[in-house]
């Protein structure tokens, strides 16, 4: 199953039941992201179906776990300050 299907329903009993249950859950979760993130931020979401998916993309592209990149651009601000001609980072 991939991050764009929803997941099987195992009740056989109420089967439109439970998905309509899934739907609801998985809307208000998704409003809730869409709602906490700027509109330009989540415009690049807006291809995902679940709220899984809009998760998983958001914190793989915003996570600062493994963020070596954003680590190295950050150690090299603290490095390159300066208060007049001289360095106030710490060595």
């Amino acid at each position: 199953m991939s991050l764009l299907e929803k997941p099987p329903f195992s009740n056989a009993k109420f089967p439109e039941t439970a998905e309509e249950e899934w739907d609801s859950d998985n809307s208000m979760v998704m409003t809730w992201l869409r709602n906490s993130m700027e509109p330009y931020i989540f415009a690049n979401f807006t291809c995902n179906v679940t709220a899984k998916a809009i998760w998983d993309v958001a914190r793989a592209a915003y996570s600062l776990v493994n963020n070596t990149s954003r680590v190295f651009e950050v150690y090299e601000e603290v490095f390159n300050l300066r208060k007049g001609d001289k360095s106030v980072a710490l060595l």
